[in-house]
């Protein structure tokens, strides 16, 4: 490995460490921090992509890499929390970036250490690594945990590196074949989701160049990459490039395939887009030439996004408020309520591995009281003939199915129209769920 690339390669180290311990010191979405500390850095395009993967691979396998240093660390937890995140970024590296030679890695390590902890530490670090190094292969594989927990259950949270009540609540929701293959996929790299903004002279063409350059097209206007092929998409379309002339968005490929599958085109109009969030499904619709008459959310610095977005894209940009879907800031009758609602996120544990650390089994109950509350609302603002698109982020029945169920008991008028979910062996695809609701007619509530 030349110096250059040793050089930008310690540079990305550095950055990533800086994120994680930025994300020690505050509850930030990962994202949020990863911009922070990349917008006051001097690094290249390369530096900044390997510092996202450093960091979100440390994050997604963080209990399995924290139980295995502590195998060889006397108190970890008494350890400086920048050294921490050292050695969790270290053993990153170790376990599954083949790219990243281990003496290098150690020798970082050790040198980041030294600099802000001193030689005594320093000699802790190297000790600690150079046994995980002596491991081998071993760690690659599930039963190196045999000895980690009293059953299955809790050797699996620990191989994918999920809390166990996630394990749990899979298998009774769906099975141990289907909680494998959830479990396998959210300890992964998550795939590239790509929208093609059909509103953009050549758009098909553009569509056809990602195919070619070994993208999956999922729907006409919707490309999904494995992560192992974003390198190339890079080099061979210049992906930068085609976002800032604004022929093209990132969205999750189940998230563009949930409003593929509702059926858009034949919703009726106006639209409100209710938890709209940065405006991701907001623009995909105007880009569809549908009509969304207006967009809010609960979080503005979230909100605001749309309207630049917009701009990105040259689209008009609906009427933006913040506001509450359980209180419709409405003077119209909306044809159409998307939901995208607040939930567990069970369904993004491998692009958001933040939501392993602050999602706790004791807040379900409360999400499901508001998605409950979310769907009563909206059915009483649509008119009869009115569509509500019901649509998660998470694999959870209680948020999903059992919440559309429950409201046609309770509405004898509404009817399911459409439901999706995420195919679980499917590694490009992300969890999530969708249904389609229309009022027949409109007769109040049991």
């Amino acid at each position: 490995m030349g110096v250059i690339a040793e050089k930008a390669r310690h540079d990305a180290r550095d950055l990533a460490v800086r994120v994680l311990h930025r994300l020690e010191a505050a509850e930030l979405p990962i994202q949020a921090a990863l911009n922070e500390v990349l917008a006051r850095s001097s690094r290249s395009p390369a530096d900044a992509s390997l510092c996202a993967e450093l960091c979100y691979g440390s994050l997604r396998m963080e209990i399995r890499l924290r139980w295995l240093l502590a195998r060889f660390l006397k108190s970890p937890e008494k350890l400086p929390p920048r050294m921490r995140c050292i050695l969790l970024v270290a053993t990153y590296g170790l376990l599954f970036l083949e790219s990243m030679p281990s003496h290098a890695l150690v020798d970082w390590a050790v040198e980041s250490v030294k600099r802000a902890h001193g030689r005594a530490l320093a000699r802790v670090a190297n000790a600690c690594l150079r046994a995980v190094c002596r491991e081998g292969e071993a760690p690659r594989d599930f039963s190196y945990y045999h000895a980690a927990g009293p059953d299955d259950m809790a050797r699996l949270a620990l191989y994918h590196a999920l809390p166990l009540w996630i394990v749990r609540l899979w298998h009774e929701g769906y099975g141990p074949e289907k909680a494998a293959e959830l479990m396998a996929k959210s300890s992964a790299r998550p795939a590239l989701g790509l929208r093609v903004n059909s509103l953009r002279q050549g758009w098909e063409d553009l569509a056809q160049q990602l195919e070619r350059a070994g993208a999956q097209r999922l729907s006409t206007h919707c490309c999904v990459a494995a992560p192992e092929q974003r390198a190339h998409l890079e080099e061979h379309c210049s992906l930068s490039a085609l976002l800032a002339e604004g022929r093209l968005s990132r969205q999750g490929g189940a998230s563009q395939v949930a409003l593929h599958v509702l059926q858009p085109a034949a919703w009726p109009d106006p639209i409100w887009d209710a938890c709209a969030g940065q405006g991701a499904k907001c623009c995909a619709l105007l880009e569809l030439g549908k009509n969304v008459s207006l967009a809010s959310d609960t979080h503005w610095p979230r909100l605001r996004r749309i309207s630049s977005e917009c701009h990105r894209l040259g689209l008009t940009p609906p009427l933006a408020v913040q506001a509450s879907a359980l209180d419709p800031p409405l003077r119209f009758t909306p044809g159409t309520i998307v939901l995208d609602v607040p939930c567990s996120g069970l369904g993004v544990l491998a692009s958001r591995p933040d939501i392993r650390r602050h999602r706790q089994a004791v807040q379900l109950q409360g999400l499901i009281h508001l998605q409950a509350a979310m769907l009563e609302a909206a059915y009483a603002e649509v008119g009869a003939g009115g569509h509500i698109a019901y649509i998660t982020c998470t694999q959870n029945p209680a948020e999903n199915e059992d919440q559309i169920r429950e409201l046609l008991v309770r509405h004898p008028a509404a009817k399911l129209a459409q439901e999706w979910n995420s195919p679980s062996d499917d590694r490009l695809l992300e969890g999530m769920y969708a249904a389609l609701l229309v009022k027949t007619h409109g007769a109040s509530a049991l």
